[in-house]
């Protein structure tokens, strides 16, 4: 026998602090990069992360990764940044004009130019997503029927109004990355020794898992490469839900010129509809990372360390 429960007018399903977390990450990973949550500003080019392998991608970063160092990449990105064109800002459009008039040429570089970082402009599309799921369920037994169905449809929406970044490109990254790690002051932090006992203090000591002799808990390495940063975002999540319900009586034909067969002798019927929702829009004092590329080192597997004869 197989027994079917819906609850049709139980009440929507919370939308907790996990679900925040992981709608951002996907959302965040559809754009081609890798995500950020919460987005934060303490996050740069150069910073070199050990990252658990095998937890889920919707896990936020903090949850499975530890920053290890940071390696100054900065004279990789001035050098790119002279060799970078650069152009002028959009005109305004003037009264009677069709089309802005813009400068067809770039702009030249400016006197007193410093090595300071230069941001660069970015464009992600707002992003959309919806899920739906219908459940329904009828019976008939003899005289009396029911049926109920529940309908939940969830919606997300995240706009970036203005994205920026900067970075250096994954081959000059790579190379550096296998510089530092030759070094004798800092090797050892390439190392997935190092790396497994960091995150068993800081993260879970579930990475310590053993077997046959080896760790079976998989690790990489990441340096980041590009960030990409926002200055104001809105974000909109709305679960909504609606549920039926509907039984009715009917009566057998059981007297002559009664009613006829399976004539209705009540029938009633109920609706209830909710929405829930969470909803972020803020605009930040200074831009904050929602996002970056890296280069991904995987680390193999180190040996725990013998247990100390009795």
């Amino acid at each position: 026998m197989i027994l079917l429960l819906i609850r049709p007018f139980a009440a929507p399903a919370t939308v907790t602090a996990e679900d925040v977390a992981q709608a951002w990450n996907e959302s965040i990973s559809r754009l081609g990069i890798l995500p950020v949550f919460p987005p934060e500003e303490d996050l740069h080019v150069g910073d070199l992360w050990a990252v658990i392998a095998s937890d889920a991608e919707g896990t936020p970063l903090l949850g499975k990764a530890v920053r290890l160092a940071h390696i100054d990449l900065r004279d990789l990105m001035h050098a790119a940044q002279q060799r970078q064109p650069r152009f002028p800002d959009t005109a305004a459009r003037a009264a009677g004009d069709e089309f802005r008039r813009q400068p067809l040429i770039e702009v030249p570089p400016e006197e007193g130019a410093t090595d300071a970082i230069r941001l660069t402009l970015a464009a992600f599309p707002g992003i959309t997503i919806r899920h739906s799921r219908r459940i329904a369920s009828a019976s008939a037994p003899g005289w009396l029927s029911f049926g109920a169905a529940r309908d939940e449809l969830e919606e997300e929406e995240i706009r970036i109004l203005l994205a920026e970044t900067y970075g250096v490109s994954a081959a000059a990254a790579a190379g550096r990355l296998d510089e530092w790690c030759s070094a004798v002051s800092t090797r050892l932090l390439c190392t997935d020794a190092f790396a497994r006992r960091t995150l068993a203090l800081a993260v879970s000591k579930h990475v310590l898992e053993a077997r046959d002799g080896r760790h079976t808990v998989p690790l990489q390495l990441r340096l980041v490469t590009r960030v990409f940063l926002m200055r104001e975002i809105e974000q909109n999540r709305i679960r909504d839900s609606g549920a039926d319900a509907r039984a009715g009586a009917v009566a057998p034909n059981s007297t002559p010129g009664g009613a006829s067969a399976g004539a209705a002798l009540a029938e009633a019927s109920f609706r209830q509809a909710g929405r829930t929702g969470i909803t972020l829009r803020q605009v930040f004092e200074r831009p904050v990372v929602f996002g970056f590329r890296a280069v991904t080192v995987a680390l193999p597997p180190s040996s725990p360390p013998s247990e100390p004869e009795p």
